[in-house]
């Protein structure tokens, strides 16, 4: 089976990762091989490679933002080894190239590809609410029905590398160990070109952990050089003196097609520990929930916290 090729052959790359980078805009079965050759080529003659240097070999079949995010893919899954930054941009950086983990590398993304777009074809004919969980591995849920439930945090995480423009999140607690999985794709969705926003609470308090995780993201962001696609709101009310949220929904959407809603929290218990439960939307529902989101941005509750005082 092809699913089973990409557990076998990915020689302990993250199946996210393999995803991650066969949802790549623009990315076909040609194009992977080129890009293979000319990493392989440019590597064969000085040793080292950049993105400016296979750009040149890959001529028009890749805008230069988006064969950057291809290097940042591969060097999570561990194909490319950055050894020095250049003080021209990210295009100059120099990299070294691992052959044999890189031909494995893109054979798996070509089979994760095939499964996606397996996958995709099966979502575009049923177009249903799909239900996704987290279970407790105390819960004595029978195993077949555990098994049929999308995971909560896959969901998350595949909503995140397949969008192409738009990311909108809101959640009113977030923590590192809950976040972390999610955060490095964010990253990933921006270097592609899709733009964050994200809505919490308590976020300008110096002292909170949304504070402290969303700052670290923002950080990211900036140092390589894609602050200019994250926003960040808090989203609270006073009740009796105290700053409490305005909201305890926890929703992420997606290019405004598709959207998770549910109980969990992007934190470690939320994702992993806890039961939460959620269900995943199709297109016609998620365009309201976007009316929905976008009021909140507007409302006088809402207030936003440049990147720049995250980053301090």
């Amino acid at each position: 089976m092809e699913g089973s090729s990409l557990v076998i052959g990915m020689r302990g790359v993250m199946p996210d990762v393999l995803l991650e980078i066969a949802r790549l805009p623009g990315l076909t079965t040609d194009l992977l091989a080129l890009i293979e050759r000319a990493l392989l080529l440019v590597c064969g003659q000085d040793g080292v490679v950049s993105v400016h240097t296979v750009q040149s070999e890959v001529q028009d079949r890749l805008p230069a933002e988006r064969l950057a995010a291809f290097f940042f893919a591969l060097t999570r899954a561990g194909a490319l080894t950055r050894l020095k930054r250049d003080r021209r941009g990210h295009s100059f950086d120099q990299y070294r190239v691992q052959p044999d983990h890189l031909r494995q590398t893109i054979y798996d993304v070509g089979v994760a590809r095939r499964l996606l777009k397996h996958v995709k074809a099966e979502e575009e004919q049923t177009g249903e609410v799909e239900l996704c969980a987290t279970f407790s591995k105390s819960l004595p849920l029978d195993t077949q029905i555990r098994q049929s439930i999308l995971s909560l945090a896959a969901v998350l995480h595949r909503l995140i590398t397949e969008a192409e423009q738009e990311i909108l999140i809101l959640n009113p607690f977030f923590e590192r160990a809950g976040f972390d999985c999610l955060a490095s794709a964010l990253l990933a969705a921006a270097n592609r070109g899709a733009a964050t926003t994200i809505v919490t609470y308590q976020l300008s308090n110096l002292g909170s952990v949304n504070h402290q995780v969303l700052s670290s993201l923002a950080r990211q962001a900036a140092t390589l050089g894609l602050g200019d696609h994250f926003t960040f709101w808090e989203y609270e009310q006073i009740e009796e003196r105290r700053v409490v949220p305005a909201a305890h929904a926890k929703v992420l959407l997606s290019d405004g097609k598709s959207a998770y809603i549910g109980s969990a929290n992007l934190t470690g218990h939320g994702m992993a520990r806890l039961l939460e439960i959620g269900v995943l939307l199709p297109g016609s529902q998620v365009g309201q929930l976007r009316q929905v989101f976008r009021a909140i941005l507007e409302s006088d509750n809402t207030q936003q916290v440049h990147i720049e005082k995250l980053i301090i």
